[in-house]
């Protein structure tokens, strides 16, 4: 199902996708269940990629190297319903080239406690890159 998501949001070519595991479901703050599938796609041209403009913003391909790297990494507070502290939560930053192929656009949530030019990967996504 996850693959066939990915290719409904970004027509991602799943016919030659090779599924390297699952991760564990987890419950997005819309409360919906989402079982990350991480798979390697051999030759994946990203300029080849459609997204959905009702489903996502921009596509663009981000390095492990700058994933891991220490500065990346940043943490804010997010206030969750029903917990009297906020919880941290991973956000990774990205560098000039990469924010510039993923702006931010109207009505989009910023890190909480962010820089307000700081454009990073965070929410769900940055939390399942995380827990990679």
């Amino acid at each position: 199902a996850a693959l066939r998501e990915a290719q409904e949001e970004v027509d991602l070519p799943i016919a030659t996708a090779e599924i390297l595991g699952r991760m564990h479901p987890v419950l997005s703050r819309r409360l919906m269940s989402v079982t990350p599938v991480v798979a390697y796609l051999p030759n994946l041209d990203l300029a080849r990629l459609r997204p959905n403009p009702e489903e996502v913003s921009s596509v663009f391909a981000v390095s492990l190297e700058h994933l891991t790297h220490p500065e990346t990494l940043a943490w804010y507070g997010v206030q969750v319903p029903r917990e009297s502290m906020p919880r941290q939560v991973p956000a990774f930053r990205l560098l000039p080239d990469l924010a510039a192929l993923a702006p931010r656009h109207e009505g989009q949530d910023l890190a909480p406690g962010a820089p307000e030019d700081e454009v990073s990967i965070w929410g769900l996504t940055g939390y399942l890159l995380h827990a990679l």
